[in-house]
């Protein structure tokens, strides 16, 4: 190894250990996590940390939207059980940033999960045409189950509710060799 290569190396490990900043959005937060224990780092900041014993987790803390497509669920249509494809649309905030991304790896992924669940609980086996006629309460329902449920995750709901219902229909059914 000659002086040339050796001082590169010398300075790419020396560079690995010094600190580093990180400028934090007026839209974001995050935590870090300092040796393992998580540290709050505020939005709109410079944040220095040295990166031999910090890892930093920042993302969004403003408000977002979710469009929680075609969900597939049971209801009652006619006096028999239809399968409907359900779609709504969660709308919401995080005001607990230490509670959003020091508790869940994957925040979004886990607030859509949960939205989906909850939407699919709300409305399973209810009468179809109740629904579509009473949907400002059953938004108010969502909403409600939903605050409770992601509450945890310091996520405040703003708004919830349903945005689309429609009826599913099999077209044709092809069956197994066999079956008849």
């Amino acid at each position: 190894m000659n002086l040339g290569d050796f001082l590169l190396t010398a300075i790419e490990y020396i560079t690995r250990i010094l600190p580093r900043f990180k400028i934090i959005r007026s839209t974001h937060g995050g935590v870090a996590f300092v040796r393992g224990k998580p540290k709050l780092i505020p939005s709109g900041c410079v944040y220095w940390y040295w990166p031999v014993w910090t890892e930093i987790d920042i993302g969004p803390i403003a408000q977002q939207t979710v469009d929680l497509k075609d969900q597939r669920v049971m209801m009652m249509f006619r006096k028999k059980l239809t399968e409907v494809s359900v779609s709504a649309v969660l709308e919401y905030k995080i005001t607990k940033t230490m509670d959003a991304y020091s508790n869940k790896y994957d925040l979004d992924d886990s607030i859509r999960a949960k939205a989906l669940l909850v939407v699919a609980d709300t409305i399973v086996g209810r009468n179809l045409t109740n629904t579509i006629n009473n949907k400002k309460a059953i938004d108010t329902e969502i909403k409600k189950a939903l605050g409770v449920s992601l509450k945890a995750y310091g996520v405040k709901v703003i708004t919830a509710g349903l945005s689309d219902i429609t009826t599913c229909r099999v077209l044709h059914h092809i069956g197994m060799k066999g079956e008849m």
